[in-house]
Order: C-alpha cells, then sequence, then structure tokens
C-alpha cells in the first residue's frame, strides 16, 4: 500500500482484539441478514481471515456461514500470499487458549497439528472447513478501489493495524477513496493500534460514521467473576469495537 515508511513491523495473531470477533457475527446478521462480500486487506498469512471464519462458526449455523463465505483476503506481498495459500499457521500457547472464549469452536474440527516448533509454539494446518471459506490473493486497496474491484454493492472491508504505519497523506487519500468508492451501508473496520494515528479523525473527516454497538457481550472475558466487573469488561468492549467499526 502506498505512502508507507520504509521499514513496517509485521505482527499477526490469532483473534486480535478479541472482542471484534466475537460480535463481528452479530454485526453482519444484523447489518446485512442476506448476506455481505468480506474483504480482509493485509492479511499477511493468514491470521486474521481464519479469525473472521472461526467467529462465524461460533455464532452462526452453516447455511448462515455460506452467506458471508469465502473471505476474499488480499495482501500486496505476493511472497506473503504464496505462504497464505498454504493454510499453515504458528500459534503460540496463549493464542490457542483464546479460543476458550469462544464457546463453539474446537481447534480439532479446524486444525491439525503440522509440526512441533518449540515448547510452546506449534504449527496448524487448516482443514478443508476452513480451507472452503478463505481465498488468498495479491491485491493493493488504494488499486483495488481505483480499479473498481470491490462490488457495486455494500461490502465489509478490514484493514487493521496497518493504518499506524501509514503516512498522514496515505491515510486521508485512503479514507477518501474508500469513502467515494465503497457503496453506502457499507462497514469499514480498523484495529486497535490504529486508533492512536489520527485513523478515526481521517475517516470522520471524509465522511464515515460510527458504527453504533449494541451487542451482546456475555461472551467476552468469562473469567469475570463479579457482576460489577463482568459489566465493566462489557462497557468497555462495546466502546473498543464502536472504535473499530465505520459506516459508510
Amino acid at each position: 500500500i502506498r505512502y508507507y515508511p520504509s521499514a513496517i513491523y509485521n505482527f499477526a495473531s490469532l483473534f486480535r482484539n478479541k472482542e471484534l470477533f466475537l460480535v463481528l457475527p452479530q454485526i453482519l446478521t444484523s447489518k446485512f441478514p442476506d448476506g455481505v462480500k468480506i474483504y480482509d486487506y493485509g492479511c499477511s498469512a493468514g491470521y486474521e481471515p481464519v479469525s473472521i471464519a472461526l467467529g462465524l462458526h461460533n455464532a452462526m449455523t452453516e447455511k448462515e456461514i455460506h452467506k458471508y463465505t469465502p473471505i476474499i483476503a488480499r495482501d500486496n506481498n505476493s511472497s506473503i500470499i504464496k505462504m497464505a495459500k498454504k493454510y499453515k499457521l504458528e500459534f503460540e500457547d496463549e493464542e490457542l487458549a483464546r479460543l476458550k472464549d469462544f464457546n463453539n469452536i474446537d481447534k480439532n474440527i479446524f486444525f491439525v497439528t503440522s509440526v512441533k516448533n518449540e515448547n510452546t509454539t506449534k504449527i496448524y494446518e487448516c482443514k478443508d472447513i476452513l480451507k472452503n471459506e478463505i481465498v488468498f490473493e495479491e491485491g493493493d486497496l488504494f488499486d483495488d478501489l481505483e480499479n473498481g474491484k470491490l462490488p457495486k454493492e455494500p461490502c465489509v472491508v478490514l484493514l487493521r493495524n496497518a493504518w499506524q504505519y501509514m503516512k498522514p497523506r496515505g491515510k486521508i487519500e485512503l479514507s477518501q477513496k474508500l469513502y467515494d468508492n465503497l457503496q453506502p451501508g457499507s462497514i469499514v473496520i480498523i484495529g486497535e493500534h490504529d486508533l492512536n494515528s489520527c485513523t478515526k479523525r481521517f475517516l470522520f473527516n471524509s465522511g464515515f460514521k460510527t458504527l453504533k454497538c449494541n451487542y451482546d457481550f456475555k461472551k467476552y472475558d468469562k473469567s469475570k467473576t463479579c457482576k460489577q466487573d463482568e459489566l465493566l469488561a462489557n462497557c468497555q468492549s462495546k466502546q473498543r469495537v464502536s472504535d473499530y467499526c465505520y459506516e459508510r
């Protein structure tokens, strides 16, 4: 993507910003009950589209899931896309522990252990149930917007934790291109680390509005035992998801 600094720190993990993946299915079914195309840009090795797909399985029936798949996962790095097409991900035990917050996810249904690297890291290969729901492609969001490669109907576009690496000029241009080229009703989703880089302000200035979050966070952070703590976690999660999601 244009206007990046010369050095970018590549980092990805399973369920990064967990609260988003817990409620994304609710957002999809409430805003797009008949289905919608999901595009995940800067998909890296595939952690994020896999997180999206697992979140769908956690909350939806197989029939419902088909309305929102395949997820189109794009990255402008051809080497990364080549890697992603192997559908193999390296997980630490801490990442796998996040699955406990998703009631209906059994890792044995979705993954097979490929190689044991170290004591806390293993490589997992996605089973066909996930492979069939994610399509990896080389693609650049700037170019795709300019060349009409996104649908002429509302869609969901994720570009998360990448804006933080962009120069202000790039953020301003991309925000405006998203607003000008996406159809009304489309949703743009950014990441936690993008919030400190004025991304929210640039999206607002381009015409986007915050997606109001009125979704159920009962599954979020099941370790909470005190009702007051549960309420606080619920409110904080709603605020975070509202900070991540913007409607055209």
